[in-house]
């Protein structure tokens, strides 16, 4: 049965939490939903996918921007290729762009074979530098932004599904966020617009109690977060992993002792695994829709 205790919780986690996005960046002046479409940059390249080399496909972009060789590093070409079987979409977080979560990505692509690898880009523009998936004002998060911008987060995300042949095999993608990215594929997942087969959370929260009866397929989900995070508290992942549980989901959570508002090499190694054992369940079973073991 669902625990009326945990919306309660979460909705007191949302009220707290992103007051602390001041410290992310510069502040940033605040902004009606009204502007929300003036932040929206149709310039921008929506993705980048991992070629080969590791320095990322220009074929597979929206609009030509240059790759980035200065942080790119030689991997295994294992993986990619047409026969990949798992599309594995990275989100970045606030003030982020395609490449902040790279170095995972290519970690990613060296330990498991038979991965598509794409970065994401935010389709708004940060008044502080960098991209967003949603405004942030640097005193509160309000729940209704992350409802306005999940338009364009689906718009971006069936973009890269689509191009790269995976709209009819949703139990095949894996979505990979931090922060803002975090919070944008869990919502995706708690509103049930989308039935990805995984996800991967770091230092994210659900700002949302909308929905409580069991997913058709059970998306399998791992939050990591930092044991001593300020931005946003440990506290929000452990209500997060209670109420996506009791909503008949397939989740863990993993907390790192000393680890603030980041990502770091435990954590990655957590991801890691998690993703090749979803691989390994899905061609062992056909299909994505088996629990954690």
């Amino acid at each position: 049965m669902h625990n009326a205790k945990i919306p309660v919780m979460i909705s007191a986690v949302v009220s707290l939490v992103f007051c602390a996005f001041a410290s992310v960046g510069s502040f940033e002046i605040r902004l009606g939903l009204s502007a929300l479409a003036d932040r929206l940059d149709g310039n921008i390249s929506t993705y980048l996918l991992l070629d080969r080399t590791g320095k990322g496909d220009p074929t597979a972009r929206s609009s030509a921007v240059t790759s980035d060789p200065g942080n790119s590093r030689s991997h295994s070409s294992a993986g990619y290729g047409e026969n990949s079987s798992v599309l594995v979409i990275f989100l970045h977080g606030l003030g982020g762009s395609e490449t902040q979560l790279k170095p995972i990505a290519l970690d990613l692509s060296r330990e498991v074979s038979g991965l598509k690898i794409a970065l994401a880009n935010a389709p708004y523009r940060r008044l502080g530098g960098g991209r967003e998936w949603f405004v942030v004002d640097g005193r509160e998060l309000e729940p209704q932004r992350v409802n306005a911008a999940r338009q364009a987060f689906d718009s971006v995300i069936n973009e890269i599904i689509t191009a790269q042949g995976f709209s009819s095999k949703l139990d095949h993608v894996v979505l990979v966020g931090f922060s803002q990215g975090a919070i944008m594929a869990l919502d995706a997942v708690e509103s049930r617009r989308w039935n990805f087969g995984a996800i991967v959370a770091f230092s994210g929260m659900i700002p949302f109690i909308a929905h409580t009866a069991s997913p058709v397929t059970p998306t399998r989900i791992l939050l990591v977060h930092g044991e001593v995070d300020q931005t946003i508290p440990v506290s929000a992942s452990i209500a997060a992993e209670k109420e996506f549980r009791d909503a008949g989901f397939s989740v863990s959570l993993r907390v790192l002792p000393g680890l603030g508002h980041s990502t770091s090499k435990d954590g990655e190694q957590f991801a890691i695994d998690f993703v090749r054992d979803y691989l390994t369940d899905l061609h062992g079973s056909g299909n994505g829709d088996q629990r954690l073991r």
